[in-house]
C-alpha cells in the first residue's frame, strides 16, 4: 500500500534518521513534507494531508501533546505517532488518551516503528 507522511521534528538530524528508517520499514512510505516546528506542522498536516504524522513531543512554538490535540480538531481522522526521547509513562499515556496510535521511544526499534505504522495505516471505521 502507497501512503504518504509528515515528519515533525525540530532536530534535522533525527528527521533524516527517520526518514531514512521509514524508507527501510515501508518502502511504499513517502515523506509528503517535514515540519520542524509547530505552527509548521499544523500548516503542513492540513496542506499535505498526508496518511500519517510522526509528530515529536518536544517541539518549539508548541508542545507535540498541544499539536496533537488543536489537529485533531481540525484533522480528526489523521493519525498521529508521537516520537519521544524523554517521555515519562505520564507523558505517554496522555498521548494515548489524545488519541495517538503509538508512542515511539527514540531510539526506538525497527520492529516498533514497523508496528506503529500498521497501526497509523490500518483502516479506519
Amino acid at each position: 500500500m502507497d501512503a504518504t507522511a509528515l515528519i515533525a521534528e525540530d532536530e534535522p538530524l533525527l528527521a533524516d534518521e527517520l526518514e531514512r528508517e521509514l524508507a527501510q520499514a515501508w518502502p511504499g512510505l513517502r515523506i509528503a513534507g517535514r515540519a520542524a516546528h509547530g505552527a509548521a506542522a499544523v500548516e503542513n498536516a492540513l496542506h499535505l494531508r498526508p496518511d500519517v504524522l510522526f509528530l515529536d513531543i518536544r517541539m518549539p512554538g508548541m508542545t507535540g501533546l498541544a499539536l496533537q490535540q488543536d489537529l485533531a480538531a481540525m484533522y480528526p481522522r489523521l493519525p498521529i505517532v508521537m516520537i519521544t526521547g524523554h517521555g515519562s509513562e505520564a507523558i505517554r499515556q496522555r498521548a494515548l488518551d489524545a488519541g495517538a496510535v503509538a508512542v515511539l521511544d527514540k531510539p526506538f526499534s525497527d520492529q516498533a516503528l514497523l508496528d506503529a505504522l500498521t497501526d497509523a495505516l490500518a483502516p479506519h471505521g
